[in-house]
Formats: C-alpha cells, sequence, structure tokens
C-alpha cells in the first residue's frame, strides 16, 4: 500500500513554478504601491483643499494653505499667513490648526505619510472666506505638483476655487 503525500519531486516541480510566479509578478507590485502612494497623496492633498475651501467659506475668514516643498514636504491650513507645517504640536503657537468647537486641531499632510513622493511646486496661498476664491498677491490658479519615481500628478486649483487631481496613473485623468 502507497504512503498518502507528496514526492519530494512533486514538491520541488510547485516550488519552483511559485517562485517563477513571484518573481513575474514582484516588479509589478512595487509599481502598484508606488501608484497607490502617489495617489493617496493627491487624493488626500485635494481633500484637503476642498475643505480648506469649504470653511473658509462657512466661517467666512480667510484660511491660509501654507507649505513646504521638495522630499520632506509639508502643508497645513490655519487662520494664519506663515503657520508651520512640520509641528505636530497643536499647543504650538505657529502650528498649522483650525479651532474646532474650542479645541486647536492639527491640519497637515506631511510626506512622512507617502514615503516616495515628492512636491516639486508649491506657493502658499489663501482662500477667502467670501466666496472660496484662492488668491496669492492678485488673482490665482495654481498647480500642486506631486512625483514619484516613475509617476507624476498635480492638484490644480482654478482662479474659482475649484480642485481638483489629475496624473499619469492608471484610471485618473491626465493633466
Amino acid at each position: 500500500m502507497r504512503a498518502k503525500g507528496f514526492t519530494l519531486i512533486e514538491l520541488l516541480i510547485t516550488l519552483i513554478i511559485v517562485s517563477v510566479l513571484a518573481a513575474a509578478a514582484g516588479p509589478n507590485i512595487s509599481q502598484y504601491i508606488e501608484q497607490e502612494r502617489l495617489r493617496g497623496a493627491l487624493f488626500n492633498l485635494k481633500q484637503k483643499l476642498v475643505y480648506a475651501r469649504s470653511e473658509a467659506i462657512k466661517r467666512n475668514v480667510t484660511i491660509f494653505v501654507s507649505g513646504s516643498a521638495g522630499a520632506d514636504w509639508c502643508i497645513g491650513l490655519s487662520l494664519s499667513a506663515d503657520c508651520d507645517c512640520s509641528s505636530s504640536d497643536p499647543a504650538q503657537a505657529d502650528a498649522c490648526t483650525l479651532a474646532m468647537n474650542g479645541t486647536r486641531v492639527i491640519h497637515r499632510l506631511t510626506s512622512e505619510d507617502y514615503s516616495g513622493v515628492s512636491i516639486s511646486q508649491l506657493r502658499s496661498f489663501r482662500f477667502d472666506g467670501i466666496r472660496g476664491l484662492p488668491w496669492d498677491s492678485g488673482s490665482f490658479a495654481g498647480t500642486i505638483l506631486l512625483n514619484s519615481a516613475s509617476y507624476s500628478g498635480a492638484v490644480v486649483i482654478s482662479r474659482i476655487g475649484r480642485v481638483k487631481a489629475c496624473g499619469n496613473l492608471s484610471g485618473m485623468e491626465d493633466c
């Protein structure tokens, strides 16, 4: 009577097939992860700017968008023009915060959450409290450019304050 189970040859052939499939899928997975990091940064930045505009209109105050570009980037929202988006302490006087129910809440995005994504173009600006129009020393229609090793995208703010995300990622509108 023959013992139940697999022979050593069958196990080795199965292991070789699985290894070949894993090696073929490896580069695709890393490209997928890179795309999703950039996509996440684009959509979260878009949502942060839509929130800033809506809060400016709702509160009838100017909301400032401040930040720094590069590989170690950050973008923050506040009622003051020169907040420090690198600060994570809401008690710090120059932190990028907005008050919610009397509590200072940090409003920022940083490169810490999106490794491999950098910002190559960023200008500080503000949304006015009347119509939510974006301003930067006069009329402003701006673009914030985000890049990864193989992909790029942008968050575009129109002259009337509409915000959209676009890029050369699968499933996204080209810029």
